[in-house]
């Protein structure tokens, strides 16, 4: 699915959540938009078209890749965005950031994170989700670099309800959990690019092995999302500018995407569930007495 603009998201980073799933013409229109968004509103669907070397015809299919019904109203949305959106919002940090410019990159980043991840995760592979989980008697979790840390927020909150659920950042340690005991288990891998080699690994190990896999990640034209068993899309925001201080944006998304499966998981069997979360919860609170 692909990442669609309305109202309330940045039109520079929605642009940028879709870069992976444009074509090569589409990129270039992309890149370029996001270097001279000033310049663009500007410019005519002609004039722009042959500044990119491309087509009217794909500057229109460009538009509306991105949600938008045609070249004014990306105009529009382009005008719409402040001198600080312009020149900054598509680099992470910059050495004259002052702490007021850092407050408005990270918000506006997050907050676009979370709106078009919205946009892209749906129901239904959600529920195929929740209805793995529930049947099956063991969930191993990984997940590579700050990926892992979404896998560790998995394996909080579930087996707070009970599920029985392992998580380790030693792939060999999850490739022998997988392969001793195959029956009744699922494995989650959460990557954002879903590409990764050890992530392909994994897959290519839990489908030798018919173990379903629930892929978390912001690619679906990726090798794990296309042989996943269910796949739950969030954003995928590429960064433009030189340094990538951190995976903010798409961890954000990770753990967001997380808890939906683990809210949805708990409406669709509450009356189960309430009581080990509220022993849980006392037994905790011992602790802080």
């Amino acid at each position: 699915m692909k990442v669609m603009y309305n109202l309330k998201n940045n039109i520079l980073l929605t642009i940028q959540h879709s870069l992976s799933q444009l074509s090569k013409k589409e990129y270039v229109i992309a890149d370029f938009i996001l270097q001279h968004g000033k310049q663009v509103m500007t410019l005519s669907i002609h004039e722009l078209a042959q500044q990119c070397d491309v087509s009217v015809a794909t500057v229109v299919r460009f538009c509306r890749s991105i949600g938008l019904s045609g070249y004014p109203e990306l105009k529009l949305a382009l005008s719409a965005q402040t001198d600080a959106d312009q020149q900054t919002i598509y680099e992470e940090i910059a050495p004259d950031d002052s702490f007021e410019m850092l407050k408005d990159k990270l918000t506006q980043r997050l907050t676009s994170t979370l709106s078009l991840t919205n946009d892209v995760l749906e129901e239904q592979p959600l529920l195929e989700a929740v209805q793995l989980i529930e049947s099956t008697s063991q969930i191993i979790v990984f997940g590579l670099g700050a990926s892992h840390i979404a896998a560790e927020d998995f394996f909080q909150k579930f087996s707070r309800i009970g599920k029985n659920v392992i998580t380790h950042s030693d792939i060999h340690l999850i490739t022998t959990l997988l392969s001793a005991n195959p029956e009744n288990k699922v494995l989650v891998l959460i990557s954002n690019s879903g590409e990764k080699t050890q992530i392909e690994q994994l897959e290519n190990i839990a489908k030798s092995l018919q173990i379903p896999v629930i892929a978390v990640t912001g690619n679906q034209d990726s090798g794990l999302a296309k042989q996943a068993t269910v796949t739950l899309l969030h954003s995928a925001l590429e960064v433009s500018g030189k340094i990538r201080t951190a995976a903010t944006a798409s961890l954000i998304a990770q753990l967001y995407v997380v808890d939906m499966l683990y809210y949805y998981f708990l409406t669709s069997n509450y009356t189960k569930y309430s009581e080990p979360i509220l022993r849980t919860h006392d037994a905790t609170n011992l602790f802080l007495k």
